[in-house]
């Protein structure tokens, strides 16, 4: 390798505002401090002061490298250098930022390095104060936070295991900001490291204004499901407020939502419906039952269904196209449907974004179809709560969670926390709703149809994979793909966005391209191209930048394509292997 390369990724890094130091390097499969048993080889600084004599003069950089030429390049993160950067370490970070994400919702495009060892450096901006490093596995095994008073290794530094660290390809896109779930996530950390052993539990149970509404109705409901009178939900409701709730409500407040209970609901007979002998078991011969289709071919009524894609794909788009269809008994794609009430809760999207999208799919003011979304005072309300239950046995309509991450109060990774969630919603798919969850799929191989635990895909009746083939960046084709059908055959469909209008079936395309196999098309035609131009050309044909990105290093690995630097030291590809020798 050119000897210059890394005194010039240093200069590059300072003139960005980076501060840089030199990190040992690695010469002859060793750390170069000459330690046989350095505990951390090509990483730990060369300068005897450290992180405090980092720079981003040009003329000390220089110095640095004309003495130490086999130095490694580091880069400060925190405020010094406006960096906060996730550090996913193998074997078990991927599984962690999965559900990092599972949990924050998915992380915005950025700057990404892949580091020697075979992980990834996602960087931010800084948040404009204070990012405590964390290493102690808070966020996950694998996964820690490079903020204030630390570094990461950058490109092209040589790893212990003798490979480079570099750019993912897409090095020259903006740094996106820190996003706001994890900076609180962030700030968590800090409060409970400030209050070591100090317990808040005190202040945790307590119900604050906003939330005691909806807490009161969800347990004057539950009361009343097995049988409780107003008087016995009144009593109950008056000390749930008193000892719960901060501050608590007036007491005519919570008379009046007794009332309204007793009222507008029926107890259940919780004694018709026991089993106390077999014999009063029903025969399934004589059972009376046939299938039926909210949307025919494709959901199947009283069941349960997941729509998983990519964040942004066009899942919200879909969901609301098939709501207003269902609700005014129209057809979808040509496909007859249903007309019954529907209910959409949306925690994910904002009212306007709500409203636009609205407008673009042609969708008019439709009485049937109600949307609880996160503007409203009272949070839309999960699979469990009573209102969503009674909503499923007494209209027996549509139910739509926009999307799984925001309803699921558990992780998604975990198979019991995700089994408690999925068995909520199949008792509202039991009660006779049709229920729909969108959800998003995950960047790791093993997650390209659906995030989280396999007890989703075990627990839905039917799962479709959502991509999208966008032109100019914006909506235009869906393909919906089956990769569930328990209940009938799964379909596939394709179809077209018309603004004003909505979607319209149109033909399936051919058998699409696995990503290999694109990337191999787009090679053959353009004899050579960089990362970031195949990476752009495959996400307009639908494929994901994980997907692609993936697909390029096991293609080297596998000799598929080779690779070499650039001039401007990003990867080139291509199927011939002649290269001509290319300087940083």
């Amino acid at each position: 390798m050119d000897p210059d390369r890394i005194l010039r990724a240093a200069l590059h890094y300072a003139a960005l505002g980076w501060s840089v130091l030199p990190p040992h390097g690695i010469a002859d499969g060793a750390c170069t401090c000459g330690r046989p048993d350095c505990p951390s080889p090509g990483k730990h600084p060369r300068t005897l002061h450290g992180l405090k004599e980092a720079s981003r003069d040009p003329e000390t950089i220089r110095r640095w490298y004309e003495k130490w030429p086999n130095a490694n390049v580091g880069i400060v993160t925190g405020a010094e250098s406006g960096l906060v950067v996730l550090d996913v370490d193998l074997p078990h970070g991927e599984t962690s930022l999965d559900a990092l994400i599972t949990e924050l919702r998915p992380l915005p495009d950025t700057r990404e390095q892949i580091t020697g060892g075979g992980g990834r450096h996602i960087l931010f901006k800084h948040a404009g104060e204070r990012v405590q490093n964390r290493q102690d596995g808070s966020l996950g095994p694998g996964l820690d936070v490079r903020g204030d008073d630390g570094y990461i290794v950058a490109a092209p530094s040589l790893h212990i295991s003798g490979k480079r660290y570099r750019w993912d390809g897409l090095e020259d896109s903006g740094l996106a900001e820190l996003p706001p779930r994890l900076l609180e996530r962030l700030r968590a950390g800090r409060v409970r490291d400030r209050s070591a052993g100090v317990s808040s539990a005190g202040s945790s149970d307590k119900i604050q204004q906003g939330d005691r509404h909806h807490q009161l109705v969800s347990l004057g409901g539950k009361l009343r499901h097995i049988g409780a009178d107003q008087g016995e939900i009144e009593a109950v409701l008056l000390t749930f407020n008193k000892t719960r709730c901060s501050p608590p409500k007036p007491d005519a407040d919570v008379r009046k939502i007794a009332r309204d209970i007793a009222q507008r609901y029926k107890p259940s007979d919780s004694k018709a419906h026991t089993i106390t002998d077999l014999s009063q078991l029903p025969s399934v011969w004589t059972l009376e039952t046939s299938l039926e289709w909210a949307v025919e071919g494709l959901f199947p009524r009283g069941s349960v269904i997941l729509i998983s894609a990519e964040s942004g794909a066009g899942k919200t788009w879909l969901a609301q196209s098939v709501a207003a269809a269902v609700a005014r008994g129209q057809s979808f794609l040509g496909r007859k449907t249903v007309r019954m009430r529907v209910l959409y809760l949306d925690r994910e999207n904002p009212p306007y974004v709500v409203k636009a999208r609205f407008h673009e799919l042609g969708i008019p003011e439709t009485p049937e179809l109600q949307i609880w979304g996160g503007w409203v005072a009272q949070s839309p309300p999960g699979p469990g709560e009573f209102i969503i239950q009674e909503f499923a046995k007494n209209h027996k309509g549509l139910l739509i969670f926009d999307s799984l991450i925001d309803f699921h109060e558990g992780s998604e990774q975990s198979a019991t926390e995700t089994r408690a969630f999925m068995n909520k919603i199949r008792s509202l798919a039991n009660l006779g709703a049709t229920v729909v969850l969108l959800h998003h799929t995950g960047k790791a191989p093993t997650s390209q149809e659906y995030r989280g635990s396999s007890d989703i895909k075990a627990s839905v009746d039917a799962a479709y994979k959502l991509t999208a083939t966008p032109v100019d960046g914006k909506l235009d084709r869906l393909t919906l793909k089956c990769f569930k059908g328990r209940v009938a055959p799964g379909q596939n469909v394709a179809m077209q966005f018309r603004s004003g209008e909505g979607f319209v079936a149109c033909d399936l395309p051919a058998r699409t391209a696995t990503t290999p196999e694109a990337i191999e098309t787009f090679l053959k035609d353009n004899h050579r191209a960089n990362q970031k131009e195949i990476v752009e050309v495959l996400k307009a044909r639908g494929f994901g930048r994980r997907q692609v990105t993936e697909a390029l290093k096991a293609g080297v690995a596998t000799g598929r394509w080779v690779a070499e630097k650039g001039n401007r030291n990003e990867l080139i590809y291509a199927l011939d292997e002649s290269f001509e020798e290319i300087e940083f």
